[in-house]
C-alpha cells in the first residue's frame, strides 16, 4: 500500500508481495490475501477508513439486538440500514456475486478499507478482538447472499479443494442428510449442493448437530459452508493483524496517519 505525500511504505518487505488492485477483487467476497498497491491521499485514507468503520458499527449494533446476521430477515435489516446510512457499495457486496462496474467500484473500497483498518486494530489485544469479530460478522453477512452457483465460483476463484458431492454420491448419504437438515425436505436434498470436509474443519456445525458425520468427515450443506471459510478467514485475519502490528511503528512516523488511525475506533460516524 503507498500513499501520497509521504515516503513508500513497503509492506512487500513483510507479505513478500504486494499485488495490484484489480487482480485482487475477483469476487465479492474478498479473503484478503495479501495487501494492495495503491495510492492514497490521506483524506481519501480517512474517508475509507470511518466509511468502513461505519459498516463494522451497524454490524456491532445488529448483533447487541440479536439479530441472526444469516438469515434472510436478518440480512435484509442490516442491508436495509446499509443503504440509509449511504453505505450502498457495502450493501451491494452483501447481495450476490456480480461482475458490473459499480461491483467493482464496490470491492476496490472494500478490500483497501480492510487493509487501513488493520493498523487502526492491530494495536492491542482488544481491538484485534473487536475487528476480527465485526470482520467475521460481515464475511457471513456477504456469504449469506451467494447462491449456490456464487460459492462454487468463489471455491475455483480462490483454488480451495472443495468439489460438491456428485449425485451418486449424495444418493448413498441422502438419509443422513435428511437427518442432519430436519428442515429441508427429501426432494429438497436433491436439489442442495453438499460439501465433504474433515470433520475438525467445522467443528460448530458439528457440535449444533447441523450436518451429517461419517467415517471422519462432515457432509456440509451449501448454506452452511460459511463455516468452513469462515474459519480459515479467521485464522488469516489474526494473522494478519500480527504481520501488520510488525510494520506499524514505519506507519506511525507520518504524525497525521498516527493521530488518525489511534483515534479510528472512537471516532464519530454519526
Amino acid at each position: 500500500m503507498e500513499f501520497s505525500r509521504r515516503s513508500r511504505l513497503r509492506l512487500e518487505d513483510e507479505f513478500n508481495e504486494d499485488a495490484a488492485l484489480e487482480g485482487l477483487i475477483c469476487h465479492n467476497v474478498a479473503l484478503y490475501l495479501l495487501p494492495p498497491m495503491v495510492d492514497l491521499a490521506i483524506e481519501d485514507f480517512e474517508t475509507l477508513a470511518l466509511e468502513r468503520l461505519k459498516v463494522l458499527r451497524i454490524l456491532e449494533q445488529a448483533t447487541a439486538k440479536n439479530v441472526k446476521i444469516g438469515s434472510d430477515e436478518g440480512r435484509e435489516s442490516i442491508l436495509n440500514e446499509m443503504n440509509h446510512a449511504e453505505l450502498k457499495a457495502y450493501a451491494r457486496l452483501c447481495s450476490g456475486n456480480r461482475n458490473t462496474d459499480l461491483d467493482m467500484e464496490a470491492r476496490r473500497r472494500d478490500y483497501v478499507s480492510h487493509f487501513i483498518l488493520r493498523f487502526a486494530y492491530c494495536r492491542s489485544e482488544e481491538l484485534r478482538r473487536w475487528f476480527v469479530t465485526r470482520e467475521m460478522e460481515l464475511f457471513r453477512l456477504k456469504f449469506s447472499g451467494l447462491s449456490s452457483q456464487d460459492v462454487a465460483d468463489f471455491i475455483e476463484e480462490f483454488d480451495m479443494d472443495y468439489t460438491p458431492l456428485t449425485a451418486d454420491e449424495r444418493a448413498e448419504v441422502k438419509e443422513g442428510l435428511y437427518d442432519s437438515t430436519g428442515y429441508q425436505t427429501v426432494s429438497q436434498i436433491d436439489t442442495m449442493d453438499f460439501y465433504k470436509v474433515p470433520f475438525t474443519d467445522v467443528l460448530d456445525l458439528v457440535r449444533g448437530q447441523r450436518c451429517y458425520l461419517k467415517e471422519g468427515y462432515a457432509y456440509v450443506s451449501a448454506g452452511d459452508f460459511v463455516s468452513v471459510i469462515g474459519n480459515k478467514h479467521q485464522e488469516l485475519l489474526e494473522e494478519g493483524l500480527q504481520a501488520h502490528l510488525r510494520l506499524l511503528p514505519e506507519l506511525e512516523n507520518d504524525e497525521r496517519f498516527a493521530s488518525l488511525l489511534k483515534g479510528l475506533h472512537t471516532s464519530y460516524t454519526g
